[in-house]
């Protein structure tokens, strides 16, 4: 739960920052469609980048281990598991953390999050089921195969995809003005405007707690109104096409059936219209930043590969079934009753494999040492050593190739797997693709 909240909260942060550069440098920049390709792409990048974390090969911070640390400290030597003799009282942040308090705020406010989505949830698919209702009749067949209704709605005009819905206002008109209604609709088909309603709707329910994406989702559907409207309109009537959204107050139209636009809304949606060239000062800015936001998205999955080290992609060298019963850690804390924090190292990562799995080595290496039990090979910069096995047939400097049969693990014996970069130990998490 608390690996999903925090996802879902850095995907939040990262579009709260896409759309508040949009807001201040690219808004209003005549550049439609660029506009819009900029909000749909914040929408990917703001649940792509997280996971897009570059890949790096360092020693790891603290691992959770399967077993408890007490039952690892009594089961091993002193060689295998370090335990210090320093002995720290616990700061009051650290004993939240490890409380049952902790666990208890993540739960509710994981079960708040999934509450809020669902309701969110069933408001959207009323919307859409709402808007495909009032698909009755014989709909008047456009070309191009679209699609047009009649209905009761008090609006002048949206469409849904293939389909164009005339409310009781579109009676209104006259048959020159209805032809252009017609048009915008048409353009807004053509674009795939609906499109964009259904992901940012579907955004806003995932998203629900963001601010930012109310903001968005109001500038996208200005975004494709202003698309709409500019291919409508010539630049020989565009005054008149302007008179003529002023008059109505049209509505926004971006697949359901919203509320009239504000004042403002419809002052800029017009403005835009007017202005052909744009603001040359804001094209610029759009141009001189796209660099710019390449080197901090650049930045931030470095940083965050950095923070975060991931599986360097080595298969695991058990063949077969297996558990891991104890994972790598270093100073790993131990609070005892009083508070007080004992620091712990076991810089191995115990495994139980199956008594018909078999031990491949997972990369070209040489064997740099060998015993009844155990198995050192040098692979590149990494030493592999395992343990708990009954190695093949091998000596001291052999060549072992990729997936070659190297031993197989003893029988009600538990195995462990080390790993040392460089003579440093790093976790086999960060360099086995478990």
């Amino acid at each position: 739960m608390l690996g999903f909240l925090g996802y879902t909260l850095e995907a939040g942060i990262i579009f709260a920052v896409l759309a508040a550069i949009y807001r201040y440098l690219y808004s209003g920049i005549s550049y439609h469609k660029w506009e819009r390709g900029f909000l749909l792409a914040s929408v990917v990048l703001s649940y792509a980048l997280p996971l897009m974390k570059v890949r790096f090969y360092t020693s790891p911070a603290a691992s959770r281990p399967q077993d408890s640390i007490v039952d690892i400290v009594s089961r091993y030597p002193v060689d295998v598991v370090t335990l210090s003799h320093e002995r720290t009282f616990a700061s009051g942040f650290d004993r939240f953390m490890d409380s049952q308090i902790f666990d208890n705020i993540v739960a509710v406010v994981f079960a708040i999050y999934i509450a809020g989505v669902a309701v969110k949830m069933v408001s959207y698919i009323g919307g859409i089921r709402k808007i495909l209702s009032l698909r009755r009749g014989s709909p008047a067949i456009l070309p191009g195969g679209i699609r047009m209704y009649k209905t009761e709605q008090d609006t002048v005009a949206f469409s849904f995809f293939r389909n164009i819905f005339l409310g009781s206002r579109s009676r209104q008109l006259s048959p020159a003005e209805l032809d252009v209604v017609v048009a915008h609709e048409t353009n807004h088909i053509r674009g795939l405007h609906s499109l964009d309603t259904l992901v940012f709707g579907l955004y806003s329910v995932l998203q629900w707690i963001n601010p930012m994406v109310g903001v968005a989702r109001r500038a996208s559907r200005e975004v494709c109104e202003n698309i709409a409207d500019a291919c409508a309109s010539g630049s020989e009537n565009a005054t008149e096409y302007s008179k003529l959204i002023l008059r109505l107050g049209m509505q926004n139209r971006s697949g359901q059936h919203q509320p009239a636009e504000s004042s403002g809304a419809l002052l800029r949606r017009i403005g835009q219209l007017l202005s052909h060239d744009g603001s040359k000062l804001r094209r610029l800015r759009f141009i001189c930043t796209l660099p710019v936001m390449a080197l901090m998205m650049a930045a931030y999955l470095i940083l965050a590969g950095m923070a975060n080290p991931i599986s360097a992609g080595l298969e695991v060298p058990v063949h077969g079934k297996y558990s891991i019963t104890a994972g790598f850690f270093e100073n790993q804390r131990i609070m005892d009753s009083d508070g007080i924090l004992y620091s712990a190292s076991h810089r191995q990562m115990d495994m139980r494999a199956d008594t018909a799995a078999v031990i491949l080595s997972p990369a070209n290496c040489m064997v740099s040492g060998i015993s009844n039990s155990e198995l050192a090979m040098e692979c590149g910069r990494l030493t592999i050593i395992i343990g708990g096995i009954s190695p093949e047939r091998l000596h001291q400097g052999d060549t072992i190739t990729k997936g070659q049969m190297i031993g197989r693990p003893w029988a009600g014996h538990q195995m462990f797997l080390k790993v040392l970069d460089c003579g440093t130990p790093v976790n086999p998490e960060l360099v086995f693709d478990f």
